[in-house]
């Protein structure tokens, strides 16, 4: 038995007292000893036991008093009434008040005893870490909460940063365009947020939900265990409960997670700019991660034939900006609105550059229209709501950002193929 263990007896009866304190002695423990309620309190308050064994009625302050204060004092501190007066109604009253457990004299067999004690101190101790648990769940969603507004509110600053250096250096015959497509970006960019708030929730929410079923079985356990009603198999179906909600807990939290940093690293790189050395498939796959709340709401899906592990030094940003486009630019021109497309991204990696193949089975596009796909502002969704920047601003980002080239391949109704070129 551990030895740090103490064990706090109050009981004005001398005989029960000496005995009881002997037994525990003799299993290890550290044995304090009162005669009243009053220098019970005291003791309890200095030196914090691990279980406590009280009488009910005694001169002073009695058993029921103690188990008020050690209730509001010290509600994790297990209590164990020991009372010669064995009427039902002090057992209810006792348990009521917050007694942990109740246990008659005399008592014939001092092991049924040390049984109830290491019960409560085991109940006493998955009360005390589901708190625990509980707690550290709530620091890690303030946590990651605060993280998140951290992010926003810093792809904020540096928008307006970004924005006041491009009002300060372009020329005024440019100026309108360049708001214009500071806005087709600044909007994409809002997409994102709000598409992956939206998917953070739901990870969350089952997170939550598991948190909230593991507390109430936990508070059914409970109740079978005062009751002295519980079996083996209510103690089995508790541990399964608790195993599964805590499996359902750590998924979804880690699913949270995964979201939140493929949206840190997408977004800060579509912002900076920032030039680095990246796995190409394992970003493709952020982009649609980012992307997904668009792609659900369709019936559509998109085939990546990738090689792993395939590191390229280049512009991630400037990647996900062209793929998010391109994918957008399906889903608006591309498909009708109850069509089941696909949509297939294929590298193939060159000595000197890359090359992607990005290809839809929609609608394709028409001979007259195929040769104005790059221009600025050309759309045919203008009375949608089209700006006619997207393809413009891929194809500057192929031509100038990543030293690449793209073309355009499509027949009307057999789909639309884009080609683009990134050079190592």
């Amino acid at each position: 038995m551990d030895t740090t263990r103490k064990i706090l007896i109050i009981d004005d009866d001398s005989i029960v007292r000496e005995s009881i304190a002997d037994f525990f002695e003799d299993s290890g423990y550290e044995v304090l000893q009162c005669t009243n309620g009053k220098d019970g309190i005291d003791t309890i308050r200095k030196e914090d036991p691990t279980v406590i064994l009280c009488d009910l009625h005694m001169p002073g302050i009695s058993g029921l008093e103690v188990i008020d204060i050690v209730k509001k004092e010290y509600p994790e501190m297990p209590l164990i009434v020991v009372s010669g007066n064995g009427v039902i109604k002090d057992a209810i009253e006792a348990v009521s008040r917050g007694a942990w457990n109740y246990v008659m004299k005399p008592i014939y067999d001092l092991a049924e005893l040390e049984l109830s004690v290491n019960m409560v101190i085991e109940k006493a101790d998955l009360v005390r870490n589901n708190r625990l648990y509980k707690e550290g769940l709530e620091i890690e969603v303030e946590k990651r909460t605060k993280e998140l507004f951290d992010l926003n509110t810093d792809l904020e600053k540096r928008v307006k940063e970004r924005t006041a250096e491009l009002e300060s250096s372009i020329k005024v015959i440019k100026e309108a365009q360049a708001k214009l497509v500071q806005s087709e970006k600044m909007a994409a960019l809002g997409g994102l947020v709000a598409g992956v708030a939206h998917e953070i929730n739901t990870p969350v929410g089952v997170g939550i939900t598991a948190a909230s079923h593991m507390e109430t079985a936990t508070k059914d356990f409970e109740k079978l265990f005062v009751s002295q009603q519980m079996k083996k198999s209510d103690l089995q179906n508790f541990l399964i409960t608790t195993k599964e909600a805590s499996r359902i807990l750590l998924t979804n939290l880690t699913r949270a997670a995964q979201l939140i940093q493929g949206f840190k690293q997408v977004s800060v790189d579509q912002n900076t700019g920032s030039r680095r050395v990246f796995d190409f498939k394992e970003y493709i796959d952020k982009i649609l991660m980012s992307l997904h709340p668009k792609i659900k709401m369709t019936k559509h899906q998109i085939i990546v034939n990738c090689p792993d592990k395939l590191m390229i030094d280049t512009f991630p940003g400037a990647i996900s900006q062209i793929l998010t486009n391109l994918i957008m630019n399906s889903l608006t021109h591309g498909f009708s609105e109850n069509d089941e497309g696909t949509i297939t991204i294929t590298t193939e990696e060159k000595p000197e550059f890359l090359e992607v193949m990005y290809h839809d089975d929609g609608t394709g596009i028409d001979e007259e229209n195929i040769s104005h796909v790059f221009d600025p502002f050309f759309t045919t969704k203008r009375t949608s709501g089209g700006t006619g920047l997207g393809m413009n601003i891929v194809y500057n980002l192929v031509t100038q950002k990543l030293g690449g080239q793209i073309r355009c391949e499509s027949l009307e109704g057999e789909g639309t193929r884009f080609f683009f070129t990134v050079k190592k």
